[in-house]
Parts: structure tokens; C-alpha cells; sequence
């Protein structure tokens, strides 16, 4: 048998050297892939080097950024229990509560002085005399005029009275002749009449014709009459028009004479106010504190040329304490604001009274502080001074302007100023905010405030009270920015 021998066309096959290569092969596939799997672990499933980097740097900002922020020292509000006093101390004098300087109103020769320096006086008192001889003169003739006037006015009225006469004379003679008129009316009617009847008479015969001629004269004749007598009611209501305007005339003469006498008495009156004026008198009770002028000299009416005060008074049975209040305790002051008055010369006396007025203004010539005014009554009341009280004495006074009760507290350090206006920084939620307040108290270590909110419905500002919650900065607020992140620390104080 011939051996097969390989066609050389076809390539030629290796079965047993192949089933050898298979194992091998899968050995080093399995490999390849338990490479690349480590591969893929260490690259895919650490984390990405940028990444981590990433997120460490934006963890070490921060710890930073809660490093970097300012530290502040913050406390509570603390509430006290008792009540606290808000009041002012200032010097104090005191004042008459009326005082007067007293001058001449008329021109002439000091003739006495009644009253001299520390004198006592009462209203009404006649405290000097001035010799005036012209006035009294004056008053002489204007009392003359008077009396002139006073009898013109008197012949007016007895006019009137004659002029009322001729007027109802008058007015008679209007009625005399309106009664004329209606008798010779009813005669001529009477005439017409008996005319007739002779008419007819005549007509038959019975009666001459020449009495019917005398008929128709009378008839006539009595036509006449009545005209006569319209004409003289005429006349006379004329001349009772002519009464009534001269008496209208005299009536008003009456009322010229009275304002004449009226106008003279006015003139009278002036000349004895001005002769009055010769005494100079109290206007109230007090006492002489000043006098510049001696008897025989000459005086010069104040309200014309340059005149010095002759006498100046006081009233002591009522004074004045005066003080004066600076601008920022000035609001704080009413008329029921309690006063307490201490007299260097009164050895300690403490006075207790309330305010009677104040100014309500800010003078620019005192500092722009108020004027504060309590009246004392210097004889009697609940003080017992009995007169002690003398104008231009010195001392102090204190006013109480508010009093509070279980109040919240603040350490002065706490409130600061920004442009002449109080502010607080309060932290709320790690931001300090800064707050308007108003101090309502202060005694140089605590303070009491209150919190300014915008204007209500009436324009006015709304100031809220501390409720003991709030967290505030105690220092160095100059630095630390409204809205700014700070890192509180609490306190105790």
C-alpha cells in the first residue's frame, strides 16, 4: 500500500501540535484579564488625585475662614430689680418772682421819697412825689371845658324842647285847616242842593228869578272856600315839615353838644392820669433793693428821652429758684418734674417743690441750655422758710426726670456713637447688626436704653424696649461692620 503523500495545494495540518497550543493560549488569557482588572482597580476606583486635592483645599478655606473671624465679646441685657433715679444736678439762684424798675412819666422835680433801700412796701403805696405844677393847671382848665360843654349841652336840650312845641303847633294847624276843608265841602254840597229845589221852583214859577241868581253866588262862593281851604292845609303842612326838620336839627345839636362834653371829660380824664403819674407807687408787695435818685432832682419822662430807673423793686414773699438744663436732659423735663433745692446759705436745707415753668427752648447764649423756673413761697407753706429765701441767693438743684422700675441694664460700653446718634451691635445668628437706641438712663457704668424703630402712622419714633434676650457686643465695635460675620463669645458682667 502506497503511502498517502500531502497535496501540495492544500496547507498542510498539524492536529496534534495544535491541541497542544490551546491550553497554553486560555493560560495566558486568563492572565491578561486578571491584569487588566488590577489595572482598572488602581486607575478607576482610587480617588482622582485633582479631585482629592480639590477637596481638601475647600475644607482647609474654611477652618480657615471660621479661624479668621473677629472674635467679640457679647452679653445679655441684665435686669435690675430696684428702682433707679434719672436726675440732674446744676447750679442754681434764686430770683424775685416779679421785680420792676421804676421810672418817671412825666417831667418835673423829685419832691419826696417815701420809701428807701430794704423798705418793705404794699401795692398802691405812693414810693415817690413829683412836683408837676403844670399839670395841675392843666387839669383846672380842662375841668373849665368841661363845664362849658356840659352847659351848651344843656341849651341844646331846652331847644329841643321849644322846637318840639312849634312842631306839635304845627302839625295842629294841619288838622285846623284839614277840618276847614270839610265844612266848606258839606256847605257847598248843601248849596248845590238847595240850588236845585229853586231850579224847579223857579221853572214853575213859584220862586223870582233873581234869587236863583243869589243861590247860584253862594254855590259859587263856597267853591271858593274850599279851595281856600286846600290851599291853607298845604301851607300848613309846610310849615309843620319845617318844625319837624328843625327839630330833627335840635336833636342832633343835643347829640354834638353830648360827645363834646364827652370828648372834654376824656380830656379832663387824661390830663388827672397824667397828673397822676406824679406818684410813683408800688406795683406789688416786696421790698426797695435800688434807688438812684434823691430829692430836688430833675426827672425825665421815660417815654420821651433817656431815663434811668428811680426806684427798684422786688417781691420776696414769692421767689424764683432758676437752673439751667442741658440739651440732651432738656426733653425729659415737665411741669411735674420734682425739684430738690439745696442753699449754701440754708445749711443744708433740702426744699422740696415741683417745677412751675420752663422756657422750651435752647439759648444759644447760655450754652443751648433751658431755662428751668420753681416758685417758693418764702412765709409760709409746707417748707417753713418764714422769710429765709432772699433774692440772689446761691446753691444747686436737683431735678428727678425719670424713675425705672426692674428696668434691663446695658455696661456703658455697649452703646456707642456714629454721627451724634447711640447705636448697639447686636449678634443675631453670627451677624452683627448695628441698632438706633436712645438712652433713656445713665450713671457713668450702666446704661438703660431703648431700641428706635421706624416712625409709626403719626411720624414719631417707636422706641421698643430690651426684652433681656438680646446678644451685644460689649467693645470695640468701631471695628466690626454692619452686616459682618463675627464670632460671638458670651461674657458675664
Amino acid at each position: 500500500m502506497q503511502p498517502t503523500l500531502p497535496d501540495p495545494s492544500q496547507p498542510s495540518v498539524r492536529p496534534a501540535k495544535k491541541q497542544r497550543l490551546f491550553p497554553f493560549a486560555g493560560r495566558i488569557g486568563v492572565g491578561l484579564l486578571l491584569v487588566a482588572g488590577l489595572v482598572f482597580g488602581i486607575v478607576y476606583l482610587r480617588p482622582h488625585p485633582k479631585q482629592s486635592a480639590a477637596s481638601d483645599g475647600s475644607a482647609d478655606r474654611s477652618s480657615a475662614a471660621d479661624r479668621n473671624l473677629p472674635v467679640v465679646k457679647v452679653g445679655s441685657p441684665k435686669l435690675n430689680k430696684t428702682e433707679l433715679v434719672r436726675s440732674i444736678t446744676q447750679p442754681a439762684f434764686i430770683e424775685g418772682l416779679t421785680k420792676a424798675d421804676l421810672m418817671s412819666r412825666v417831667a418835673g422835680v423829685v419832691k419826696t421819697i417815701n420809701k428807701d433801700i430794704g423798705d418793705s412796701i404794699k401795692q398802691g403805696d405812693v414810693l415817690i412825689e413829683i412836683d408837676a405844677p403844670d399839670l395841675a393847671k392843666t387839669i383846672q382848665q380842662k375841668s373849665a371845658l368841661v363845664d362849658q360843654a356840659a352847659q351848651d349841652l344843656r341849651s341844646a336840650q331846652a331847644n329841643v324842647k321849644v322846637v318840639e312845641a312849634a312842631e306839635k303847633s304845627a302839625l295842629s294847624a294841619v288838622a285846623e285847616k284839614e277840618a276847614d276843608i270839610d265844612r266848606y265841602q258839606a256847605k257847598l254840597k248843601f248849596l248845590n242842593t238847595e240850588l236845585g229845589r229853586f231850579g224847579v221852583l223857579v221853572n214853575k214859577d213859584a220862586v223870582l228869578a233873581n234869587i236863583m241868581d243869589e243861590k247860584k253866588l253862594e254855590a259859587e262862593s263856597a267853591q271858593a272856600a274850599v279851595k281856600a281851604a286846600k290851599a291853607a292845609v298845604a301851607t300848613a303842612n309846610s310849615e309843620h315839615d319845617q318844625a319837624s326838620a328843625k327839630l330833627a336839627e335840635a336833636v342832633v345839636d343835643v347829640d354834638v353838644k353830648k360827645a363834646r362834653l364827652a370828648v372834654a371829660k376824656a380830656d379832663r380824664e387824661q390830663a388827672e392820669i397824667q397828673f397822676e403819674f406824679t406818684k410813683i407807687r408800688a406795683p406789688f408787695d416786696g421790698i426797695v433793693i435800688g434807688r438812684n435818685v434823691d430829692p430836688g432832682a430833675f426827672v425825665q419822662n421815660a417815654s420821651t428821652g433817656k431815663s434811668i430807673p428811680l426806684l427798684s423793686v422786688v417781691q420776696i414773699d414769692k421767689v424764683t429758684a432758676v437752673m439751667w438744663v442741658p440739651e440732651r436732659d432738656a426733653p425729659y423735663v415737665t411741669k411735674s418734674t420734682e425739684a430738690e433745692l439745696h442753699l449754701d446759705a440754708l445749711d443744708g436745707k433740702v426744699i422740696h417743690s415741683k417745677v412751675d415753668r420752663y422756657s422750651n427752648w435752647l439759648d444759644p447764649e447760655h450754652s443751648r441750655d433751658m431755662r428751668v423756673e420753681v416758685d417758693l413761697t418764702n412765709n409760709s407753706g409746707p417748707n417753713h422758710l418764714a422769710g429765709a429765701i432772699r433774692p440772689g441767693m446761691y446753691g444747686s438743684m436737683t431735678l428727678v426726670l425719670q424713675r425705672f422700675d426692674k428696668a434691663f441694664l446695658l455696661p456703658e460700653s455697649a452703646v456707642f456713637q456714629q454721627n451724634k446718634k447711640s447705636y448697639i451691635l447686636e449678634v443675631i445668628k453670627g451677624i452683627a447688626h448695628r441698632t438706633a437706641v436712645r438712652v433713656e438712663f445713665e450713671d457713668g457704668a450702666k446704661m438703660i436704653v431703648c431700641k428706635v424703630k421706624p416712625h409709626d402712622s403719626n411720624d414719631k419714633d417707636v422706641c421698643e424696649k430690651l426684652t433681656g434676650s438680646e446678644s451685644i457686643v460689649f467693645s470695640g465695635q468701631s471695628d466690626i461692620a454692619d452686616g459682618q460675620r463675627v464670632k460671638p463669645v458670651k461674657v458675664t458682667w
